[in-house]
């Protein structure tokens, strides 16, 4: 299921509403609960498959990809919690119905000096940093890590211009209701960011099933921004009993013609050994050696709203639109 740069941005959205949180109770002693929630609104356009490859159960040329998300936040001192809860289109499935999922449930510590400690259901650490150096809103290649897990013990940190971050997740999927997968998970990821370059590497091992590897970086030089990663995935896949080896590039280029307007273009190529899905009528081998490009506009209304366009062609889906307004609080 294709959430990753979902994730990616929503978690970089609630990150980002700590500033426009509803506050609904404030102690005297600092401690505070928040209400913060996201919209995004909008869909694909001429898209004929969903993100498995396989044809939309209806012909439609406008396909819903709208998603909710609503979570509270506790702090007590240096004691932490979070419980959110998602409301999303299933584009992983012919039906794309919607579904409502336990998203996150968690408790944390964070240190004196901003490090955090956290538990529960939560983004393992890769998940953190797996799209980074990607500037497109849907149409790039993904890094295949895992999303959600339960029982997750994750640890994030930073010294001087240096990030990581390392977790272990105990337990794997729940048949595509959620991002979680199989098996033990343990990955993370150490990066430099510096003032104009910044240069990361993350990997994640799954128990039985294989790894998954990747470089990731971005530039900025003036209103021009530069970004890519190169990700191996050797991981076995759930259709099949041999080993999908790929090698995805992604590699963007922007331009900030102001505050609020900039535009994007990504190419993304995907190489693959070992091809595990055959042409049939209901769709496309999902890992097959392929190429494509999206181009996209991003306009920041508000520090709080973007409404965000972006046209894919070439590959095996041809060519489609995609079309989003993101309101978060």
């Amino acid at each position: 299921m294709k959430r990753t740069n979902l994730s990616l941005l929503v978690c970089s959205l609630l990150a980002a509403s700590s500033v426009n949180a509803v506050t609904l109770y404030q102690g005297e002693n600092g401690d505070k609960v928040d209400l913060v929630g996201s919209f995004e609104v909008g869909g694909y356009f001429g898209k004929d498959y969903n993100d498995n490859g396989e044809r939309w159960e209806y012909d439609s040329y406008y396909t819903d990809d709208t998603f909710m998300s609503y979570g509270i936040r506790v702090q007590t001192g240096h004691v932490y919690s979070h419980l959110d809860l998602d409301f999303e289109r299933q584009t992983w499935t012919k039906e794309n119905e919607f579904q409502m999922v336990l998203d996150k449930a968690y408790v944390g510590w964070q240190f004196d000096n901003g490090d955090k400690l956290e538990f529960g259901r939560t983004d393992t650490a890769y998940d953190h940093y797996d799209q980074m150096g990607d500037f497109s809103v849907d149409g790039a290649g993904e890094v295949r890590e895992a999303g959600d897990q339960d029982a997750t013990l994750k640890y994030r940190g930073s010294f001087n211009s240096f990030k990581y971050g390392i977790s272990y997740s105990t337990q794997g999927w729940d048949h595509y209701k959620t991002d979680s997968r199989v098996g033990e998970v343990v990955n993370g990821y150490f990066g430099y960011f510096g003032d104009n370059v910044d240069v990361l590497v993350a990997a994640e091992t799954v128990d039985e099933r294989g790894d998954i590897y990747s470089l990731h970086a971005r530039g900025f030089i003036g209103p021009v921004r530069l970004g890519g990663f190169v990700s191996q995935y050797d991981a076995e896949e759930r259709e099949a009993d041999d080993t999908s080896d790929a090698l995805l590039y992604v590699a963007s280029a922007g331009y900030d013609f102001n505050d609020k307007l900039a535009l994007n273009v990504v190419y993304t190529k995907v190489d693959v050994d070992t091809e595990t899905r055959e042409m049939g009528d209901d769709g496309f081998r999902l890992w097959i050696d392929d190429s494509w490009v999206s181009t996209g506009l991003v306009y920041n209304y508000r520090s709080n709203i973007k409404m965000k366009v972006e046209f894919v062609t070439g590959g095996e889906q041809g060519s489609y639109g995609y079309s989003k307004v993101y309101y978060w609080f």
